[in-house]
């Protein structure tokens, strides 16, 4: 089996600028759960941008989820990344003005694909991730109404609707507080073992680690010290 990401000497900068990564090889296999610790700045961000298709390396290989990334039009990636890939954002990017309901279902209306592997009717499955993710209460409020635990829980439902291969989860817990962020890294793992997804979780915060199978340090992996 093809593993889920196949990273091998890669090199990328923005525009002009100078390499920011050089990675000899990072391969994560399929089903694997994965945490990535760097400081800020050390490229994580950039990282998962490459492994969602977002950006595209000078040189090296990028292949993700068995495609080589480098010799994929823009259209695939985007399709691969709407259907199959399950994106948890740092600072959420909910629509405020739609409930959590709404919201989880977003990427369903965006990407109409991403309903091909849902056999229930849409709005059972989001109550169904609502339920694991301790948001039924909550699923008629609106997104700015939520805390910010609760908002994050949204994020991750709205990550994991319509069951992607793939789940990158960029600084997740960086907004909450010590219970907050143990309550959602245990849902958000419960769904792993449920599911068995692939995931790749970048934190700060190496004291995350031990919840995970590997952990990497960007840094340590990065060729250009920052």
């Amino acid at each position: 089996m093809k593993p889920a990401i196949n990273i091998q000497n890669l090199s990328f900068h923005y525009e002009e600028a100078h390499p920011i990564l050089e990675l000899d090889t990072f391969e994560v296999k399929m089903g694997e759960k994965v945490f990535v610790y760097g400081p800020s700045g050390c490229g994580k961000s950039t990282l998962l941008g490459l492994i969602a298709g977002i950006f595209l390396p000078q040189q090296g290989t990028l292949e993700v989820l068995g495609l080589d990334f480098g010799s994929t039009s823009k259209g695939k990636r985007d399709e691969i990344r709407g259907k199959e890939i399950g994106y948890i954002f740092q600072t959420f990017n909910l629509i405020p003005y739609l409930n959590c309901l709404e919201n989880i279902l977003l990427p369903c209306i965006i990407t109409p694909q991403k309903k091909d592997k849902i056999t229930k009717p849409l709005e059972q499955e989001a109550a169904l991730l609502a339920d694991h993710l301790n948001l039924t209460d909550v699923m008629h409020k609106k997104a700015r109404q939520l805390s910010v635990g609760q908002q994050q829980r949204v994020a991750a439902a709205r990550a994991l609707i319509g069951s992607p291969q793939l789940v990158i989860a960029d600084e997740p817990t960086s907004s909450l507080d010590g219970k907050n962020t143990n309550e959602f890294l245990q849902l958000l793992l419960r769904e792993w073992e449920e599911k068995k997804f692939t995931l790749v979780f970048v934190s700060h915060d190496e004291r995350l680690a031990e919840e995970f199978n590997r952990s990497v340090s960007l840094p340590e992996m990065n060729r250009i010290r920052k």
